[in-house]
């Protein structure tokens, strides 16, 4: 399986330099570089330069947000895939309760004992950084609440490289 996580990263790294790029163009003056309308036409360079900084920002908790949510996604496919689950089966009953704990699989929160599920696989140490991230993205997803910051501060760099390891040791990737 190909890294999910790869294409998130690709957009971020595209989307920041080219925040950068256009900082550098505002901040060295040359203005005549950007589009014939653009953003930051009608206002002064800080003003720009200020809004550009808060984008950046709302950028890395984006990138944060959806890196956990994919990363969510493969392990709830790779649930859904495990033989009694993704099989159909004759029996009546059994087919009803294989199809409503896949309907209710999508409303499973990414909890620790999900996460745990892998422990066999998966070191401790790998499972508690992912929950940094998970808590991170359930802060940003609902409001960056000032009464419930996270217990860190994460970025995308540091939550791609913990959620590829915690995927590849779980088996779900190739290293």
């Amino acid at each position: 399986m190909k890294n999910p996580l790869e294409s998130i990263m690709d957009w971020y790294a595209v989307t920041f330099d080219s925040l950068r790029v256009t900082a550098r163009i505002l901040d060295k003056g040359i203005r005549d570089a950007l589009p014939a309308r653009h953003t930051f036409e009608r206002e002064p360079t800080s003003a720009s330069l200020e809004r550009i900084q808060k984008a950046e920002e709302q950028l890395v908790e984006l990138a944060v947000l959806s890196l956990v949510s994919t990363f969510e996604r493969t392990i709830r496919d790779c649930l859904a895939s495990l033989g009694h689950i993704a099989r159909p089966v004759s029996d009546d009953l059994e087919e009803r309760t294989r199809r409503q704990i896949l309907a209710d699989m999508e409303y499973w929160k990414l909890s620790d004992e999900i996460l745990a599920l892998f422990s066999g696989r998966v070191h401790r140490d790998v499972i508690g950084q992912v929950r940094q991230a998970v808590d991170y993205r359930n802060w940003v997803a609902h409001g960056r609440s000032a009464d419930r910051p996270p217990k860190s501060n994460v970025v995308p760099q540091f939550a791609h490289r913990i959620l590829t390891e915690y995927l590849v040791q779980a088996g779900l990737l190739s290293p």
